[in-house]
């Protein structure tokens, strides 16, 4: 995602939902699965912006030195930790604003019910259970 940030980027979510009762590639055969065409719906969103997040260019800076394993200063650490929580809030905005466009059943960790659970994930992504 950061090497994609663009500033003053309209983003368009577009969900699709494969109504087929057997996903496509799930069938006895290959043949059968090459046969088979899925139902689908796709619902495009409403563009959106992301606001801009102030100083994602110093995000880049950090990870160089830390590829480089030049150590970064604790203030370094800190922003660090500021630009990459914004990073996620980010992240999390756009996912919600994909899991409009697909049914409730199928939105996951972003069901309205959930809406909680996903920001917990975003913010201690080892509380995940496998």
């Amino acid at each position: 995602m950061l090497a994609q940030y663009e500033e003053d980027a309209i983003i368009l979510p577009v969900g699709v939902n494969v109504m087929s009762e057997n996903p496509v590639g799930m069938a006895e055969s290959r043949i059968k699965t090459l046969k088979q065409k899925p139902e689908v719906e796709v619902v495009i969103g409403e563009p959106f912006e992301l606001p801009k997040i102030e100083g994602i260019d110093e995000l880049r800076l950090f990870i160089d030195k830390r590829r480089q394993k030049i150590p970064l200063s604790p203030t370094e650490r800190k922003r660090f930790t500021e630009l990459h929580r914004s990073l996620e809030e980010k992240s999390s905005l756009i996912m919600e604003r994909l899991a409009q466009c697909v049914p409730e059943e199928k939105r996951g960790i972003y069901r309205k019910e959930s809406a909680g659970e996903a920001k917990k994930i975003i913010n201690n992504p080892s509380s995940v259970k496998s």
